[in-house]
């Protein structure tokens, strides 16, 4: 059997202890020329893998980043590994996207590796995170308040992002560079504290190694007990999932009855809706908002969706533009069809026939065109109101009706009002205006049946 350095080995256990892909596969290995990286390029070259290097010059230290990148070059010369190297505009990205500085390199660095990935045939994107890289991310969500899923550490695969080497340490990295010769350079601002991470590396961890001793061990054994319990967590998830959300709606209140106990219920909403984008504040305002029976409340997201809690029952879609003041002219001597399909049928005076009404259609007397009016069909707008039937002649909010139709709020949204120079005749297909009523007087009248 071929020998096989004790750091090879243990990176190759892990990937098959993790179900990582195998060699000969072909991966696109991110190399800055650090410590991380350079083992990581050398470990799976040597385990069989066809490595394709990719270094991202984001020119943000002067002749450090030039440093970097001609060492990540020749690194790759030295494992006999191709390499791509890109230079990036960082404060452009910023300025165009308000992103944080890390946020816009991150952006950068994957979006150029998924082209890679692509151009390359390739099937991953291997990173060199490692154990102490992922008791930093343990604690930084701890902070963070992120719940069970930040609190399992750094995930061997993310997507078609795989991390070998996180079953080893820093010096163990170190190690085993010097055992095979290997060179890497040094960040100089990851001595400096001002982002989280480095902060949490320099400052925190040696403080709790002081009083703990051991402190990255200990963290690591407490994220994998969580990730075992989060399998049977996410098993409960998947239940809860099953019966109360599909077709993109939460049946809240049946929840909250099922429950009946709202923080386990907040709960439940909150790891529902997390992966569509919704916090678990959110979970929370949702759980108060059907306790007072609230209706027709929008929820945002951070992934540019949006819940409406309606009668119990979260809706979850993209957001819809609608606008309130698009007017579409129409005439009422014939059939519309634009923006809505309605029929329009004129009749003599002496026709009319009370009790024969059409559900649902608009009946005006032919007076409603005196004065040559403009007829338009629009959206809702705030304020509207409409003098229907049976109120004798006072106004009521479109919206009243509406609710006491039990509208939805996206048929309140999607509904169509018919108006006399601006003034609501007719919330289509539902209520008429008392105005311009047919009566045995009536010379002649319109009928206007939606289609």
């Amino acid at each position: 059997m071929e020998y096989r350095h004790p750091f090879e080995q243990s990176v190759a256990t892990f990937i098959d202890d993790k179900n990582l892909p195998k060699s000969p596969a072909k991966l696109i290995v991110a190399l800055s020329g650090g410590a991380d990286s350079v083992a990581l390029a050398a470990v799976l070259t040597a385990l069989g893998y066809e490595c394709v290097a990719a270094h991202c010059n984001f020119r943000l230290r002067g002749e450090e980043s030039t440093r970097d990148r001609d060492h990540a070059v020749d690194i790759a010369r030295q494992l006999d590994m191709d390499i791509h190297v890109r230079d990036f505009d960082v404060p452009a990205r910023m300025s165009a996207t308000g992103e944080s500085l890390e946020m816009a390199c991150r952006a950068l660095r994957y979006d150029w590796f998924n082209d890679l990935l692509e151009s390359e045939h390739a099937i991953g994107i291997a990173v060199g995170h490692h154990r102490e890289d992922s008791a930093e991310t343990f604690i930084l969500n701890l902070m963070r308040s992120s719940g069970i899923n930040g609190l399992t550490g750094i995930n061997p695969v993310n997507g078609l992002i795989i991390r070998p080497m996180l079953n080893t340490s820093r010096p163990e990295i170190e190690q085993y560079l010097h055992d095979r010769s290997l060179t890497w350079v040094d960040d100089s601002t990851n001595a400096e504290s001002e982002f989280r991470r480095n902060a949490v590396r320099n400052r925190v961890f040696p403080l709790l190694d002081e009083i703990f001793g051991a402190s990255t061990s200990s963290i690591l054994k407490t994220a994998d007990y969580l990730s075992q319990v989060k399998a049977v967590y996410d098993r409960t998830i998947a239940g809860i999932t099953k019966n109360y959300f599909y077709n993109n709606q939460l049946f809240v209140a049946r929840l909250m009855s099922d429950t009946n106990d709202e923080t386990i219920a907040a709960t439940y909403i909150y790891e529902i809706l997390a992966q569509h984008g919704f916090t678990r504040d959110t979970a929370d305002k949702i759980v108060r908002a059907v306790n007072n029976n609230s209706t027709g409340i929008k929820f945002s997201s951070t992934h540019n969706l949006e819940g409406i809690l309606d009668h119990g029952v979260l809706t979850i879609r993209h957001p819809r533009v609608i606008n309130p003041d698009a007017n579409f002219e129409v005439s009422i001597y014939q059939a519309i069809h634009d923006p809505i399909d309605i029929d329009v049928i004129y009749h003599t005076g002496d026709e009319f026939t009370p009790h024969k009404l059409i559900p649902g259609a608009c009946y005006l007397d032919s007076s409603v065109l005196t004065g040559n009016p403009t007829f338009t069909i629009r959206h809702r707008r705030t304020g509207d109101r409409i003098k229907p039937f049976g109120m004798g002649g006072r106004s009521k909010l479109v919206s009243d009706i509406m609710t006491e139709a039990h509208y939805t709020t996206r048929q309140k949204e999607d509904a169509w009002l018919l108006t006399r120079n601006d003034e609501v005749l007719w919330i289509i297909g539902l209520r008429t205006s008392i105005n311009y009523p047919v009566t045995d007087l009536s010379v002649g009248y319109y009928v206007l049946i939606p289609q």
